[in-house]
C-alpha cells in the first residue's frame, strides 16, 4: 500500500537543471498504485540490483528517509531535499528530461517493513489509440509496465533504524542490508548515484562487486613495490588481475597477490611475502567496504578483450574474444608469420560451429 507519492520533473537540457515538483498523493486508486508498485517490484528482483549499506549513522540520506515516514508535511520537505540531492548527483552528460518518483510503501511479503522507493523514470512520447481508432500524440509519458527502469533505489526503514540505534550484531554487515539499488546504465553502480545521492557502499555479496573491489585494492597495495625502471607498470598489474577474473571463479586476496608478486621489486618489498601483500590489499579493501571477505567468488565485469574490426569500421568484420584465452592457449592470434593475413587459431573444444 502506497502512503505518500510525489513526482518531480527534471529538465537538465539547459546549463541549470530545472526541477518542477508535483503535488503529494496520499490517496491514490488501485490502478495507479499497482502501476508504480509493479515497476518497483520488478526493479527489486532485477539481476542487476545490488545490496547496500549506509556509510555511517550521520549521513544526510538517513535524515530524509526517517522524515518521509512521518507526516505529510515532513514528506513534503524531505522529498524536496531528496530531489535536490539527486540534482547535485547528476553527471554533466545528463541531457534528457526525466521524472523522479518518490513514494513510501508497505511491502506485502514483508508486512512489518516500510520501504522508501525512489524511481528514475524517463520521459517518453507515445500514441494513444481511441475507441474509434483515433490517434492522439502524447508527450511526457511515463514508461509502461513492461519497460525496465534504468535507476531505482529502495531503502528499508526498520533496518536503517536498527543501524542508527546500534541494534545490529557486530561484524555481521554482510547480512544486514539497508537498501537495494539498481543502476542498469552502470552495472557496478555509478559513483555519483551511489556516493553522492545514496551515501552508501555496496555489500560485496555479488561476484562483480567483490571482483572490482579486490582488483583495485591489490593494485593500490602493490604499486609502491614496482621498480621505477621496470617496463611492468600499474596498468599491467590491473590487466593481469582483470584477465584472472575474466570468468567467475572462487579466489582470494592471497591468490590475486600471488599472481603479481613475482613482478614486483624485491628490494622495495624488503622481505614482505606474498601473504603480507595480500593482507595489505585486504586491509585497504576493508577500510573502503567492511563487508568484504578474504576468500570469495569473483568476476571482473568488463574483462580485457582482443578485438578485430574492418579498417573502414563499417561493421563488415567484428571478431572479439577475452584476452585471457590467449594466456590459457585456447586462442592464438598470429600477425607476423604471413605478410597478408592475420591467422587466428581457436581450439575446437571451446567453440561450436553454427
Amino acid at each position: 500500500m502506497i502512503k505518500y507519492l510525489r513526482l518531480f520533473h527534471f529538465d537538465p537540457s539547459e546549463d541549470v537543471v530545472i526541477i518542477t515538483p508535483g503535488d503529494i498523493f496520499n490517496s491514490i486508486d488501485l490502478q495507479l498504485s499497482t502501476f508504480f508498485w509493479d515497476h518497483a517490484s520488478k526493479s527489486l528482483k532485477d539481476n542487476n540490483t545490488q545490496n547496500f549499506r549506509f556509510k555511517n549513522k550521520d549521513v544526510e540520506f538517513i535524515a530524509h528517509l526517517q522524515a518521509c515516514f512521518s507526516d505529510i508535511d515532513s514528506f513534503d520537505s524531505s522529498s524536496v531535499k531528496i530531489a535536490d540531492k539527486m540534482k547535485n548527483s547528476l553527471s554533466k552528460n545528463s541531457k534528457n528530461d526525466f521524472y523522479l518518483v518518490i513514494f513510501t510503501n508497505v511491502v506485502e511479503d514483508e508486512p512489518h517493513e516500510d520501504l522508501l522507493c525512489i524511481l528514475k523514470m524517463d520521459s517518453m512520447d507515445g500514441i494513444h489509440v481511441g475507441d474509434s481508432l483515433t490517434l492522439d500524440y502524447f508527450s511526457q509519458m511515463l514508461p509502461d509496465k513492461k519497460s525496465r527502469l534504468q535507476k531505482a533505489s529502495f531503502v528499508y526503514k526498520t533496518k536503517v533504524e536498527d543501524f542508527v540505534n546500534n541494534l545490529e550484531p557486530d561484524n555481521q554487515e554482510r547480512l544486514y542490508i539497508h537498501s537495494k539499488i539498481l543502476d542498469r546504465q552502470d552495472p557496478s553502480i555509478s559513483g555519483l548515484f551511489l556516493d553522492h545521492f545514496m551515501d552508501s557502499f555496496v555489500v560485496t555479496d555479488k561476484p562483480e562487486s567483490i571482483g572490482k573491489l579486490a582488483v583495485n585494492s591489490v593494485v593500490a597495495a602493490s604499486k609502491k613495490y614496482l621498480s621505477p625502471t621496470s617496463a611492468f607498470g600499474v596498468s599491467d598489474i590491473k590487466e593481469l588481475l582483470k584477465n584472472e577474473l575474466s570468468v567467475e571463479k572462487q579466489t582470494s586476496f592471497d591468490a590475486l597477490a600471488d599472481i603479481i608478486y613475482g613482478k614486483l621489486d624485491s628490494i622495495l618489498l624488503a622481505g614482505k611475502t606474498s601473504e603480507n601483500l595480500a593482507t595489505e590489499a585486504y586491509d585497504l579493501a576493508y577500510k573502503e567496504n567492511p563487508t568484504v571477505v578474504r576468500s570469495f567468488a569473483g568476476r571482473f565485469r568488463k574483462p580485457p578483450k582482443v578485438q578485430l574490426v574492418d579498417s573502414a569500421n563499417k561493421g563488415k568484420i567484428n571478431i572479439s574474444y577475452l584476452k585471457s584465452l590467449e594466456q590459457s592457449g585456447d586462442v592464438q592470434l598470429d600477425s607476423s608469420s604471413d605478410n597478408e593475413f592475420h591467422i587466428l587459431r581457436v581450439k575446437k573444444n571451446i567453440v561450436i560451429k553454427k
